[in-house]
C-alpha cells in the first residue's frame, strides 16, 4: 500500500497538479481562440484528460489511505468503490 508521504507524483502535490490543469486549460482556450483550426485540438484534449486522470488517481489513493480502505480496482473512477478489510475477531 502507498504511504501518505508518497502521495506526491513527480514532486507535485494534488493542489499543484490542479493548478497546472487550470493553467493548461486556460492556455489551450486562449490558443484555440487565437489560432483556431490550425491547432491540434485532439492533442490538447488528450493532455488535459491525462492530467485529470492523474489527479483522480492521486485523490483516490489519498482517500484510500486516509479512510483505511483498499480500492477494488486501481482504475476505479473518482467515485471510489471500496471494500473494508476486516481482521477476524479471534478473542472470542
Amino acid at each position: 500500500m502507498i504511504e501518505l508521504g508518497q502521495m506526491k507524483k513527480h514532486n507535485k502535490t494534488i493542489e499543484e497538479l490542479e493548478k497546472e490543469l487550470a493553467e493548461m486549460k486556460e492556455y489551450h482556450r486562449s490558443a484555440s481562440n487565437t489560432y483556431g483550426s490550425e491547432l491540434c485540438a485532439g492533442d490538447m484534449i488528450r493532455q488535459e484528460e491525462e492530467l485529470e486522470k492523474q489527479i483522480r488517481k492521486l485523490k483516490t489513493e489519498k482517500l484510500t489511505i486516509l479512510k483505511g480502505y483498499e480500492p477494488l480496482e486501481p482504475s476505479d473512477p473518482p467515485v471510489v468503490k471500496t471494500k473494508l478489510v476486516v481482521e477476524p475477531n479471534t478473542g472470542l
